[in-house]
């Protein structure tokens, strides 16, 4: 909820995964909303599997502040690549 829980959890996961591949098919952006999609490949640190997935962020921002951000991914995919 707050900005050093966000920064927190990015750092996190930047340190968790490798970038294999990032892929920006499309960007819209109406007034206080944006919405992205495309498909990102990631090796995860825990496993060395790669995890790859389509995705769609969805924000909104106001007085220069991200106040809804909405990721939707393949979350089983995600499960299987950090499973042993």
């Amino acid at each position: 909820h707050r900005r050093e829980e966000v920064e927190q959890f990015f750092r996190l996961l930047l340190a968790s995964v490798d970038p294999v591949r990032f892929e920006l098919e499309h960007l819209l952006v109406d007034g206080e909303v944006a919405i992205s999609a495309g498909d990102f490949a990631s090796r995860m640190h825990r496993t060395g599997r790669i995890y790859e997935s389509m995705f769609f962020t969805h924000f909104t921002v106001r007085d220069g502040a991200i106040v809804r951000y909405r990721l939707l991914e393949d979350s089983h995919g995600l499960v299987v690549a950090l499973s042993r």
